[in-house]
């Protein structure tokens, strides 16, 4: 059986936390689609486009800040991400209108962003061989069980409080993964391994990965499948409801 390092069993609560926020944040307020329309006075068009808006800002995040660690290290975008989504999160719980709810949904997934794309950056720094597939095995599981359990939740405090309350226990869940990263993440990446972090470097290594014949055809297929994916999960709380 393979163990992890003391460092690394140390670091992942924090890291797992950080790799289920994506998931929380689109899947936990879903339920709360036909209130947010009725409250808001909103088609079911323009409350999909927070989602839209969440998931852009979350791609969007992840292509900025993955190669800006790569330069200034992993602890301190790390940690202004994990802030921004903090304030991010506070500003969807008291939106007063949908325009307001939507720009706080793309700064929440940009800010997000950073949680994602940097934990497992941190694990490969940190861990090789078996402890590293194990560690990113770990994380793949959580991103699974995550949005099957974040609906549920999402339902319970939409009974307790309204969809404000939703976005609410999302922040408090930031502020912890702040203090967790704040007190149990070193910074991972010493100034001897950083390199250039701006636009050329980025395409350059886009154009090596994309020139890749077989791992063209595997990122088409896992475009195509979240494509549905997503498709349904914006859809069918109405549906269902």
């Amino acid at each position: 059986m393979v163990s992890l390092p003391p460092t690394m069993r140390r670091m992942l609560p924090v890291l797992a936390m950080l790799s289920a926020a994506g998931p929380l944040a689109i899947d936990m307020y879903l339920p709360a689609f036909p209130a947010l329309s009725r409250e808001l006075g909103v088609p079911a068009s323009q409350v999909q486009l927070t989602l839209t808006a969440f998931l852009l800002g979350l791609a969007l995040g992840q292509l900025c800040i993955g190669p800006l660690s790569d330069g200034w290290g992993r602890r301190r975008p790390l940690l202004a991400g994990t802030a921004a989504c903090f304030v991010a999160s506070l500003a969807c719980t008291f939106a007063p209108d949908i325009h307001t709810l939507t720009l706080a949904r793309f700064a929440q997934g940009v800010s997000g962003a950073a949680g994602v794309v940097l934990a497992r950056a941190i694990i490969a720094d940190t861990t090789r061989g078996p402890a590293l597939a194990k560690t990113m095995g770990i994380m793949m599981m959580i991103g699974g069980v995550a949005p099957i359990t974040a609906p549920a939740v999402g339902s319970l405090l939409l009974g307790l409080g309204g969809w404000r309350t939703v976005f609410g226990v999302l922040a408090l869940a930031v502020a912890l993964m702040f203090v967790g990263v704040w007190r149990r993440l070193p910074e991972t990446l010493p100034p001897s391994a950083r390199h250039g972090s701006g636009l050329r470097e980025l395409l350059r290594g886009a154009r090596g990965v994309l020139g890749e014949r077989v791992f063209l055809g595997y990122l088409l297929t896992n475009v195509g499948a979240f494509a549905a994916l997503f498709a349904y999960i914006s859809a069918s709380p109405f549906v269902l409801q």
